[in-house]
């Protein structure tokens, strides 16, 4: 899970978001309160890619793979970046879980 030090955190339930190859979809809105998002494949399914921009394809963005585990990103460790809206897209249809850890 995600490293972070901030007081007054908490979790957001388990999301899920079904991905199809086709185009992105909005997976998590901008939210100036984000201090983390961890990202989980799902076994054996397929990779996906996660990016800021609903332009997000198959060869750009961060890559999420099944055999990796689980993929945080985290304002400790990346900055604001955290806080930007997140879109996925996958190349087959996959669904994929992810928890949107906020500050109150």
């Amino acid at each position: 899970m995600c490293d972070y030090k901030r007081t007054g955190a908490r979790h957001s339930p388990l999301r899920t978001a079904d991905l199809k190859p086709t185009s992105a979809v909005p997976i998590a809105g901008a939210n100036d309160r984000r201090v983390a998002l961890t990202f989980t494949p799902e076994v054996g399914g397929a990779a996906f890619v996660i990016g800021t921009l609903p332009e997000v394809t198959l060869g750009t963005g961060l890559v999420v793979v099944p055999t990796g585990g689980s993929f945080c990103l985290s304002v400790e460790t990346h900055g604001d970046l955290v806080k930007q809206p997140w879109y996925a897209i996958a190349g087959s249809a996959v669904t994929i879980a992810f928890v949107d850890t906020t500050e109150e």
